[in-house]
């Protein structure tokens, strides 16, 4: 009986020791799925923060070209209303030095140097930073005073 009970005894030991292999196994097994978790978890932050970069990235280029254009448009309108300033100074110097002053003529000219693409607001509805004010109803002029 002695000896059945050594047997009962190391059977016992034996299911102990497979069972203890067996939990060491899977938790072994559960920290490497948790780490592996982990770092998809990280690496998926770390894809969306370059994402969010880039998209700001962009953003922040669009925003300078369209800086950049607008500069040059608003150098061009000087220089284009410098030069139409000086047509209409030369114009009423011609008028003086023919003692005969013509207003109509005058204001005909303006008119047509006013109407250029430059001094309207045509050249401002490519801009991605400016409102459509005309979609809404209202000129610039009455945005301006709003």
């Amino acid at each position: 009986e002695v000896e059945y009970r050594l047997l009962e005894h190391e059977q016992k030991k034996e299911r102990y020791l497979d069972f203890k292999r067996e939990l060491d196994g899977l938790r072994g097994r559960n920290k490497e799925i948790n780490v592996e978790r982990q770092r998809r978890r990280e690496e998926s932050m770390r894809e969306m923060v370059a994402e969010q970069v880039r998209s700001k990235d962009d953003k922040i280029d669009a925003l300078n070209r369209e800086r950049k254009r607008l500069w040059q448009l608003r150098r061009h309108q000087q220089n284009e209303a410098y030069r139409a300033r000086e047509q209409v100074k030369g114009e009423i110097m011609r008028q003086r030095i023919r003692s005969k002053f013509d207003s109509k003529a005058l204001e005909k000219k303006l008119q047509q140097l006013m109407a250029q693409d430059v001094f309207t607001e045509k050249i401002l509805n490519q801009s991605t930073s400016m409102p459509a004010l005309r979609a809404h109803g209202g000129s610039v002029q009455e945005a301006v005073e709003a």
